[in-house]
Parts: C-alpha cells; sequence; structure tokens
C-alpha cells in the first residue's frame, strides 16, 4: 500500500481562497447530519420507554394516559403493560447489542454500495423503528423496535469526505449540535405528551430527511475507487471540491475486478490491504481501539439510556424526567459552542479538556453522593445540596458537546486510508459497542454490588485513564489543517511512516 497520508487521499479545498464551497459544503454536511438528530433522538428513547413502562416506576407519564394527551383507547387493544427491571435492561441494552453486530457489517455495507446509499438505508432502519416503537403493544415489538433503531452507524465517513480538510471542525460541531438535539428532542416530548406520541415525532421527521438525502452526490473518494472518475469529478464539481493529483489516478485493472467481484474477494481484499499496512497504521489502530473501549464504558451510555432513572437515584431539585431533558439543553447549547472549538483548537487539546471536565463532574457526583448515602452529610444539609448531581450532569454535559462526543470518530475517520476507511471505523465502532453493551447489561448488577455512588467513581476513573492514554500517544497540538495522519505519535522504537 505505500505511505500514505490522509491528504492524498480526500479532497482539499483551502476555504482562503475558494470560500463559494463554504455554503454548498456545509448545507451537505447540514443534510448527513439530519440522521444525527434521528440517532440521537434514538439514544435517549429507552429512557421515556423504561421511565413509563417499568413496573416500580409510579408516574403520570404511564401507558393509561399523560396531562396533556389521553389514549385510552388503547386499553382495548391491549396496549397496557409494563415491563420488569431485567426486561428494561435488554430495552436498553439491544439498542447498543444491534450497534455491536451491524457495525462491522455497516462500514463494510458503506465500502460496497457507497456513502450515500448506506446513509439512505439507515434512515429507513429509524423510519421503521420508530413507527414500530410508537404501535408497540408487546415487551418483544419493542425490543425488536431498539434493535431496528441500533443497527444504523452514523459515521463521520460521508462526512469527511464531501466537506474539505479545513471545515471538519464545523461539519463535526454540525453533527454533535443535531445529535443532541435530537437526544434532548426526545427528553423533552417525554416530559409533557404521552410516550407514543414522542416516539411517533421522529418516525415522521425521517421522511424528509430520506427526501434531503436523495438529492446529494455520492462521495467523489468513493467513486474514484471504484473507477468512476467522470462521476467524481461530477461529484466534487457539486460539492466545490478539487481532487488532488493522487485522486486523479484511475485504479489499476486489477483494483477494478477486485471491486467487481463478490463478498469473499471484497473480504479478501480488505484483509490483505490491512496486512500491508506500515507500523504508524497499526500503532494509530491500536491508540483508537483502546480509546473506543474505554470511550463505551466512560458512563455517557448509562446517562442516555436510564437517565431519569439516574436523577432518581443521585437526587435532583425537580423532577426527575424534567431534570433529565433540562440538563440535556446543555449538550445542544456546547454543541453550538463546538463549531469554534474545533476548529479553533487542536484535536488533542480539546479532548484533553473536556475528558478532564467530565472527570471531575463524575468525581463529585460520586463523592456527593457516597457522603450523602453514608450519613456523613446530615438529611438538613443533603436537601440544601441536592442540586450537586444536576449541575455536575450539566458540567459532564459540557464536556461532551463541546468535543468529547465526536472527536473519536473524527479522529478515526480522518486518519484512515480511504479503501478501508469504512471497514476499520466499523471495527472501532464494534469495540465500543461491545464495552457499552456490557455495562448496560451490568449496570442494575453494577447498581446493586457499587450503589450510585460506586458508579460514578468507576466512570471518573476510566477518563482518567482516557486522559493519560490521550497524553501519552497524540502528539503535540498542531493546526488542525495539519493531516491527521500525522497526530497520532508513533512509539519511539518504530520509525516513522
Amino acid at each position: 500500500m505505500g505511505r500514505r497520508k490522509i491528504s492524498d487521499l480526500v479532497p482539499f479545498v483551502d476555504p482562503d481562497t475558494v470560500e463559494e464551497g463554504l455554503v454548498k459544503q456545509l448545507l451537505a454536511a447540514f443534510v448527513i447530519n439530519l440522521v444525527a438528530l434521528l440517532q440521537g433522538a434514538s439514544v435517549s428513547s429507552s429512557s421515556i420507554v423504561l421511565h413509563s413502562l417499568q413496573e416500580n416506576l409510579d408516574c403520570h407519564n404511564s401507558t393509561t394516559g399523560s396531562p396533556l394527551l389521553l389514549f385510552d383507547f388503547y386499553l382495548d387493544l391491549g396496549f397496557e403493560f409494563s415491563i420488569s427491571e431485567e426486561d428494561g435492561s435488554w430495552v436498553a441494552s439491544t439498542w447498543v447489542l444491534a450497534h455491536l453486530i451491524f457495525a462491522p457489517i455497516a462500514g463494510f455495507l458503506t465500502d460496497k454500495i457507497g456513502r450515500k446509499k448506506a446513509l439512505m438505508i439507515d434512515t429507513g432502519f429509524f423510519f421503521v423503528g420508530f413507527t414500530i416503537l410508537t404501535t408497540a403493544s408487546s415487551l418483544p415489538l419493542i425490543i425488536l423496535a431498539r434493535l431496528l433503531l441500533g443497527c444504523p452507524i452514523v459515521s463521520q465517513v460521508y462526512l469527511c469526505e464531501v466537506v474539505s480538510p479545513a471545515r471538519r471542525g464545523l461539519a463535526a460541531a454540525m453533527y454533535s449540535v443535531l445529535h443532541s438535539t435530537g437526544f434532548c428532542l426526545m427528553l423533552l416530548l417525554g416530559a409533557v405528551v404521552h410516550w407514543r406520541v414522542a416516539m411517533a415525532v421522529p418516525a415522521f421527521l425521517a421522511l424528509p430527511t430520506m427526501a434531503a438525502l436523495y438529492f446529494l452526490r455520492e462521495s467523489p473518494s468513493w467513486l474514484q475507487r471504484r473507477g468512476r472518475q467522470e462521476e467524481a469529478e461530477e461529484a466534487a464539481a457539486f460539492y466545490k471540491l478539487q481532487l488532488t493529483e493522487v485522486l486523479q489516478e484511475a485504479p489499476s485493472t486489477k483494483e477494478l475486478e477486485v471491486k467487481k467481484g463478490g463478498v469473499m474477494e471484497k473480504l479478501k481484499t480488505v484483509l490483505r490491504s490491512l496486512s500491508l499496512q506500515g507500523s504508524q497504521f497499526w500503532h494509530n489502530f491500536a491508540f483508537l481501539a483502546i480509546l473506543f473501549v474505554l470511550i463505551g464504558w466512560c458512563g455517557f451510555s448509562i446517562l442516555s439510556f436510564y437517565a431519569v432513572e439516574i436523577f432518581q437515584l443521585s437526587g435532583a431539585p425537580i423532577s426527575a424526567s424534567h431534570a433529565s431533558w433540562i440538563t440535556s439543553v446543555t449538550k445542544v447549547v456546547c454543541a453550538v459552542s463546538s463549531f469554534y472549538f474545533l476548529h479553533r483548537f487542536s484535536r488533542k487539546s480539546v479532548l484533553l479538556t473536556t475528558a478532564a471536565l467530565i472527570c471531575l463532574s463524575f468525581l463529585t457526583v460520586g463523592i456527593y453522593s457516597l457522603l450523602t448515602n453514608h450519613g456523613v452529610i446530615s438529611v438538613e444539609l443533603a436537601a440544601s445540596l441536592n442540586f450537586i448531581p444536576m449541575a455536575m450532569v450539566i458540567v459532564a454535559y459540557i464536556g461532551y458537546g463541546l468535543g468529547f462526543g465526536v472527536i473519536p470518530s473524527l479522529l478515526a475517520a480522518e486518519s484512515m486510508p480511504v479503501n478501508i476507511r469504512s471497514t476499520v471505523v466499523g471495527i472501532f465502532m464494534a469495540l465500543e459497542m461491545s464495552s457499552t453493551f456490557l455495562l448496560s447489561k451490568l449496570k442494575p448488577m453494577l447498581i446493586e454490588q457499587l450503589g450510585i455512588e460506586g458508579l460514578f467513581l468507576m466512570f471518573s476513573g476510566i477518563l482518567v485513564l482516557v486522559i493519560l492514554l490521550t497524553h501519552t500517544f497524540l502528539k503535540s497540538p498542531i493546526p488542525v489543517k495539519t493531516s491527521l495522519q500525522d497526530l497520532i505519535k508513533p512509539p519511539s522504537n518504530l520509525p516513522q511512516v
């Protein structure tokens, strides 16, 4: 494969010289990131469903009605049911399980059929999943819906290939904004309307999203790798991109024959490509693999899938359902701020700063819960300090929204060779989902054994590992416009590639 830099493999336009491409690229990024809004809604949907259906939760937003909309006609159709805590763990974790199974397949499929088609399929999954969830009359149907919602893998691959490198920070920030908006929207709807109405809203939004995606062009990089040079040039012109000299070299006849082959031939080609990578690639791969595993275990999946329950256990000055959506608004506000931070500062600086902020917030929640649950803090004092968990979750969401949630995927998408990019990113996603699935399934046992205080102290320890890993294996801050293939520092005993 030879020595490859990310700048050799993707279109590049300097925004200082080709300003006319800014609007076109960011508009395309917005359309692509509309799918991120649906994914954000799918993440927090389990918190609303579990809050409404679990037997041990007595709340107004039940299966029989809500404060704003009543659906008593569901009762005659067998729509009233409840689920146990163990069943609830499956409702939460099946989303992760689907991600785990589908991540490698999605990466392979995206490389096979194209970025645009794969993303439209993802949107179709969201439409079907939310529709089933809206009308589900039993636990198996809810689990099926959650599985479908977990299948789509909204990666940064398509996004990175239709936006010039200097603007990827803006595009990634847009992803974070829309993902956070979907996450918050679902929690807000769950607090004020019947949970079935809340599920119907993203199902409706999936339809115009799919229509907007239809009018986009395929990735120029992907078209070039498939030997479709004329289409690649047309797509580059559509996105106001310039193909590099390396991109303009058509693939060899042998490469085209392989791409026209079957699935097994494609798999062999991917494995062969991996075997030919140099030491720098494998160092980058190892760093990112460990980072994704740690992120899957750092606690945001618990905050996402069990938001209402977490506030019930840790305390809040207002009702748990309202606390969950109010705190999630912070993600949206900070995601907007990330437009500036991701574009202005290096990936390493932002990742270290946000990880430290989240670590501090989780540590504070853990210590507060420990002191409260063991009677060190009096009941009267605890009543006056019950804002601390909510405030610290807001701080954690600030860190997540400012870049912590998007930088790992951005690093992975930008640092992998284009011909195997989706496949490798799919592997990273599978590692993260494996870690997240294990955490979600073990959550009832961890709460029982460690308590809410031990859970947050464990999360803060994981974030310390993220900080140490990032500080050790990433180079010193460099300008964002520099190629991210050179961002990760190789071991001292290995040659530079």
